[in-house]
């Protein structure tokens, strides 16, 4: 394979100095990645280089027993793959790549694709203290995350899974909107949590095993079976319980249940 994959992470944040018991915080952050796959022999993902940058800002307060806080984000990623073609070389028999003249007879593995994705994200949230040992929590939020390169434009066996492993150009961002509420009671002997949750996502990326016209596994390459990255809609819901239980500080019974 090959990989040579140089990443660069970037993170600057400014905290601004409190105001009416109000916490901010703003910044940007995001990476800077290039790939590449060409100096190997097997080819599963193409050469590829992304700019993510994303702009945030938070915020918290104190009302008495209300605790709020929230944020907001707007998210970029610029993304350009490069083509590839190969043929085999004469001496090893092994996949290599060619460039100009030499590509007329050779196979295509990939195809040059560009794209900018973007998206908005954001959540509320409060916190209400009935009492030193027992609180209330509620949120609710919206996600965003763009494909990446293994969805987009993958094309070929991946040696880690034994599945022939196929991307999509067409996928679009996922957009999640969550909502959650949670109880939590505290003690000196007992630490009680329960939480629910409900999680709608629009563009809801998941590998598909792709089935040939006579029904049975598609194969293009022999013992490999065949998914391809598709999206749909998707809800996500469930609650979780967790009991800790301390009759001495030494000795602890934890409990959970999702």
């Amino acid at each position: 394979l090959d990989l040579q994959l140089q990443t660069y992470t970037y993170d600057v944040k400014y905290h601004f100095p409190s105001l009416n018991n109000w916490d901010v915080t703003a910044g940007v952050n995001g990476m800077y990645q290039n790939n590449t796959v060409t100096n190997g022999t097997e080819f599963v993902i193409p050469n590829y280089h992304q700019f993510d940058v994303g702009g945030f800002i938070l915020g918290k307060k104190t009302f008495g027993k209300l605790d709020i806080a929230g944020g907001a984000r707007l998210d970029g990623r610029s993304f350009n793959n490069q083509s590839l073609y190969t043929d085999a070389n004469p001496v090893t028999g092994f996949d290599m790549p060619v460039y100009g003249a030499d590509t007329v007879s050779a196979q295509k593995v990939f195809s040059a694709y560009k794209h900018n994705f973007s998206g908005f994200s954001g959540s509320i949230g409060a916190t209400y203290n009935f009492t030193e040992k027992l609180s209330v929590k509620a949120n609710l939020s919206r996600g965003y995350r763009a494909p990446n390169i293994a969805e987009l434009s993958a094309n070929g066996v991946h040696p880690g899974t034994n599945i022939y492993q196929i991307g999509s150009d067409q996928l679009k961002p996922e957009f999640s909107l969550q909502q959650d509420v949670g109880l939590v009671y505290s003690s000196k002997y007992a630490v009680i949590q329960v939480s629910l949750f409900n999680n709608v996502i629009n563009n809801y990326i998941y590998n598909q095993k792709l089935s040939s016209v006579n029904g049975g596994d598609s194969v293009i390459v022999q013992g490999n079976q065949t998914f391809k990255f598709v999206a749909s809609k998707a809800n996500l819901w469930g609650g979780e319980l967790s009991v800790d239980l301390h009759p001495i500080k030494q000795l602890h019974f934890e409990n959970s249940l999702s």
